[in-house]
């Protein structure tokens, strides 16, 4: 009976710890929803200057696998029977125009939302740390703190410069993802800013206290600090997204610099030299899914991605399981929310606005961006010889050896 209650005592000393970490991540996950019903949104559009037309049409003319694609985010968001491939797609373009328009059902599900642990966080904190000291050794760096936080790397012995890449970042925001780029980047004689998005942030640089749009200002404002009239830029993932909107951004600057250039007044508007897109999210197929993870389980998200991936494979299944469940967790909630998606994406109808070159990275089994899939918007909106492929997962080009080859090339040239 002594060591019966011995044993006893031992186990309830043993799951206290236990017990009490779960506590703690539950009330910690339970803030965490608390805090997107008050984080800063991006405000909605009360009218869509002739983007949903061109919305409804990129979903109407769809054809093939990106077809497929679409028909099969309705059935798994909807409940969708294919019984009429037209009416499915109808009723998928319907829904988006009263997302964007009436601005209905935005609010996100707390049962579609996954944890987000605290130990994580720490652990991707940690990871976060080790990658700013390994570069600070390597590499002169400064911080610049806004209402976004900005890092600015240069070389410590090249003399040479020969200007400056934006960098943006998927979603995660885990600099050491970034690491074989930066390299390749700065060895060129070229500077690195990293804009760090708050809400994307998988650390403890966390936050939801700005939109995209104050991330693009708080962007401005340090180029305009430091004197920086070029840009190059060079976008991952979530980052397509974001270079898009800068773009849109700087264009409304330029059109204000034309109207005040009459007036003889000055408007601060920097140039883009170049852009590389690495396995970016742009598309409407896959910005149309993003949008729409608040109505889906992680579940249905985790199908619907095997679904849109080419060459799926056991590790690929993997990988897909561990994506869509970051989709569900605060990270993902919280971009949608204070992105304008569907602004800020390409259209399959060519864009004449770019004048300086664009050049896509595109991994074969990826997701977000493949050439089965996206075919069309990738030979609308990108010349042929400035798209490289690779075989593989998405975030493969950000370690591939080809880079160097490819990537790397085009920035020393």
């Amino acid at each position: 009976m002594y060591l019966t209650n011995i044993h006893t005592r031992s186990l309830l000393y043993a799951a206290m710890p236990v017990s009490s970490y779960i506590y703690f991540e539950y009330l910690f996950h339970n803030k965490r929803k608390s805090q997107l019903e008050i984080q800063k949104r991006v405000p909605k559009m009360k009218k869509m200057d002739g983007r949903f037309n061109k919305i409804e049409n990129d979903i109407i003319t769809a054809k093939g696998k990106e077809k497929e694609d679409l028909i099969k985010i309705a059935q798994e968001t909807f409940g969708l029977e294919r019984n009429d491939d037209g009416m499915v797609l109808q009723r998928l373009s319907a829904y988006i125009k009263d997302y964007v328009i009436n601005d209905i059902d935005t609010r996100i599900s707390k049962s579609t939302q996954l944890m987000l642990p605290f130990t994580l966080q720490c652990f991707f904190t940690i990871v976060n740390k080790f990658t700013l000291i390994k570069l600070r050794y390597r590499y002169n760096l400064e911080e610049y703190n806004d209402i976004c936080k900005i890092y600015h790397l240069s070389s410590k012995t090249k003399k040479q410069h020969r200007g400056v890449f934006i960098c943006f970042c998927g979603l995660s925001g885990l600099l050491i993802n970034l690491s074989h780029i930066i390299n390749i980047i700065i060895e060129a004689g070229y500077d690195v800013i990293i804009p760090v998005y708050g809400p994307a942030q998988v650390s403890f640089d966390h936050h939801l206290n700005h939109n995209e749009y104050d991330y693009y200002n708080c962007i401005i404002r340090y180029l305009r600090n430091r004197h920086i009239n070029e840009v190059n830029i060079v976008a991952w993932s979530l980052g397509g997204i974001k270079y898009i909107g800068f773009h849109s951004i700087l264009q409304k600057q330029e059109r204000a610099h034309s109207r005040l250039d009459i007036q003889n007044k000055i408007v601060y508007n920097p140039k883009i030299e170049a852009v590389y897109l690495l396995e970016p999210l742009l598309s409407l197929r896959a910005v149309i899914d993003k949008i729409l993870l608040h109505k889906r389980n992680w579940t249905s998200t985790f199908h619907l991605m095997n679904y849109q991936t080419p060459d799926l494979t056991l590790k690929y299944k993997i990988y897909n399981g561990i994506m869509a469940y970051f989709f569900h967790t605060i990270l993902a909630h919280g971009v949608a929310n204070s992105t304008d998606l569907l602004r800020h994406m390409e259209y399959k109808t060519p864009n004449t606005q770019y004048t300086y070159p664009r050049y896509l990275f595109v991994s074969k089994s990826d997701f977000i961006l493949n050439d089965i899939s996206d075919n069309d918007l990738i030979s609308n909106q990108f010349k042929k010889e400035n798209v490289f492929y690779r075989k593989g997962y998405h975030g493969g080009w950000m370690k591939s050896r080809y880079l160097n080859r490819t990537f790397g090339n085009l920035v020393r040239s």
